[in-house]
């Protein structure tokens, strides 16, 4: 179990720690047809609230996944939104998003997307 999410450990803020809990909850990546179908297993997929022609906005995560997997991902997009002491950003590419969402989003909103994005975007 060596390397045990090699690919996993290449993506700033996700370590030695993190990697072999996302590979070993995800499994066989080959059972999921899409990137969708993975976020909904991870239960970070946004919630759809609607009858008729209402269509609600304050959506919250399904969290119908792994919670192990979920928590993973939080402490990954928490620690790929800071920077360190030195002042450079560990994600800039995220860091910059984040800056971006949290002028209209809630933080925890914010994070949510960031989430969305680190485990999607590699």
């Amino acid at each position: 179990m060596e390397d045990c999410g090699g690919l996993l450990k290449t993506i700033p803020g996700i370590g030695e720690n993190l990697a072999p809990i996302i590979a070993a909850e995800i499994g066989d990546i080959k059972r999921f047809k899409n990137a969708k179908q993975l976020k909904a297993y991870c239960g970070i997929d946004p919630s759809v609230r609607q009858s008729g022609n209402f269509t609600g906005t304050k959506n919250r995560l399904t969290k119908r996944g792994s919670p192990y997997i979920r928590r993973a991902l939080y402490i990954a997009a928490t620690v790929a939104i800071r920077k360190n002491p030195n002042g450079s950003c560990i994600n800039s590419v995220l860091h910059d998003y984040y800056q971006g969402k949290i002028t209209s989003k809630p933080k925890k909103q914010a994070l949510g997307a960031i989430m969305n994005k680190l485990f999607l975007q590699y």
